[in-house]
């Protein structure tokens, strides 16, 4: 009678695995670097992604903005601070100091540089279009246009065709806002993204 029992709690617990595998997830795992203590809560913020969750078509911004900086940052130049604004449709680069070169771990270690910039300089000394790519991520022009929608890898640079002028100086216009809204002084925040790390504020 007791293997009777055992056989039917494996088959019923084996039934509701199937089951519950065969159910959509009720919880999304994800992984964010950089972040601090306010940026995600474990009440939520209103920010939150929630509302696309539940329906992926659902809009809650116009625009999407974002930063990099070199500047502190290990194996990066001096100071390379960019921003950018996107939308549904085009993504807007504003490279702050083009005329200095792009460096980060990837190619700023000489004969200890990574294996990817190596690869990408050996194919480049056989095709010209390989060595336009790496050329194209250590020299930036000052500003950037890309249509993300067909043309999701950002290649065909389009911030000097006329005929897209309208659309990037309504991106630069928005950036510009944000970035007044955060304080964002453009190189001169980036020049002091020094004294703004925890290292050089502990005597504060």
């Amino acid at each position: 009678m007791n293997r009777i029992f055992v056989f039917l709690g494996y088959s019923v617990s084996i039934f509701l695995g199937f089951h519950v595998l065969a159910q959509k997830p009720n919880f999304v795992l994800i992984m964010s670097d950089d972040c601090t203590v306010w940026d995600i809560g474990a009440y939520g913020s209103e920010d939150s992604l929630t509302p696309i969750f539940r329906d992926p078509t659902a809009t809650l911004k116009e625009y999407a903005f974002g930063i990099q900086t070199t500047r502190g940052i290990f194996s990066g130049s001096d100071h390379y601070g960019i921003r950018a604004a996107v939308n549904d449709t085009y993504r807007y680069i504003w490279n702050l100091t083009p005329q200095d070169t792009f460096l980060n771990v990837i190619n700023n270690k000489g004969e200890k540089a990574s294996r990817w910039y190596k690869s990408w300089l050996k194919a480049g000394e056989k095709a010209a279009y390989a060595a336009e790519l790496w050329r194209r991520y250590k020299v930036c022009p000052k500003e950037e246009l890309y249509e993300v929608k067909s043309a999701k890898w950002c290649q065909k640079n389009l911030a000097e065709d006329p005929s897209d002028k309208e659309i990037l100086e309504g991106l630069r216009k928005e950036l510009l806002k944000w970035m007044d809204s955060n304080g964002d002084k453009g190189a001169a925040t980036e020049l002091m993204a020094l004294e703004r790390m925890w290292k050089h504020r502990k005597g504060k």
